[in-house]
């Protein structure tokens, strides 16, 4: 399953560059210090493991927040920061969370809670695969959005197939899609799992 796969390229490639965002670059044993720091704010935080919801642009708290709500066994909700402050509301209202990150988890706090040197190494992956991995929201162009749930099973079915039409690996992926929108999800999982 693909978290196995993030888990062991985090490990392996620890020196490599994970992601370059706005020219700062991070190595994945950065990635992964950040991940586990959360994961384990998450399990103390969120024990009933509700949604959480993630609310930013593609800041770097961004993708660890996923990776670290998926290692833990929690769906996450992306909110673009782009998006109007009714529609942020609407499905802020629709979801029972009680950790909204860069909300009323501000964005200094979590990359506080990231850059903890002490950190903890995931020991166990939550995630089984009929979970919700995360859900996203409709544009709520016919009334409110709706969220579409999908799955582990569902996302590692579609990764697995998109590997088959990269054939091969690739040093970058590219992401344009804000991750409020279902197509990001390609180029946020094949970075992960698709390395030399």
């Amino acid at each position: 399953m693909i978290l196995d796969d993030i888990l062991k390229v985090m490990k392996q490639k620890s020196e490599s560059k994970a992601y370059t965002i706005n020219e700062k670059s991070y190595t994945y044993k950065e990635l992964y210090k950040y991940v586990c720091n959360i994961y384990k704010f998450l399990l103390n935080e969120n024990k009933e493991k509700k949604p959480v919801i993630v609310y930013g642009h593609k800041q770097i708290y961004i993708k660890a927040t996923f990776i670290a709500c998926s290692m833990a066994g929690m769906t996450y909700v992306p909110v673009d920061e782009s998006m109007p402050e009714e529609r942020v509301n609407q499905i802020i209202n629709q979801i029972d969370s009680k950790i909204i990150i860069g909300k009323n988890v501000s964005k200094e706090k979590i990359n506080e809670i990231m850059q903890n040197p002490n950190y903890e190494e995931i020991r166990k992956i939550y995630m089984k695969e009929d979970d919700i991995y995360y859900i996203i929201f409709t544009s709520g162009s016919t009334g409110v959005p709706k969220g579409v749930k999908v799955t582990y099973s569902n996302l590692n079915s579609c990764i697995n197939w998109l590997k088959t039409i990269i054939k091969g690996n690739t040093d970058v992926i590219l992401n344009q899609a804000n991750f409020s929108f279902d197509l990001s999800v390609a180029d946020l999982y094949l970075s992960l799992v698709n390395r030399k």
